[in-house]
């Protein structure tokens, strides 16, 4: 059904908008994490592990990001062929 494809459609572009507003505040905060120069040893080691927490939670928005393109992709082939018609 059309409209359930233009549904689906709308609900990836949802998906997607949301995901970038994570996958920046994700950035920013792999950006403001780092290890304290002349700190503590073990505040200098829970900051470099905190920061590649981030790192891997970024890593895996990212992933889920390309996942939501190939199917955004893939309905827009969809639309295009249907309405050639």
């Amino acid at each position: 059904n059309n409209l359930d494809i233009v549904e689906a459609q709308r609900k990836y572009q949802r998906q997607l908008t949301e995901l970038d507003r994570q996958i920046e505040d994700t950035k920013f905060k792999v950006e403001t994490v780092y290890p304290f120069v002349g700190g503590a040893k073990i505040h200098q080691i829970a900051a470099a592990q905190e920061k590649m927490e981030q790192m891997e939670f970024l890593d895996q928005l990212l992933a889920k990001r390309k996942e939501l393109m190939v199917n955004l992709a893939l309905i827009d082939d969809y639309i295009k062929k249907a309405t050639k018609k």
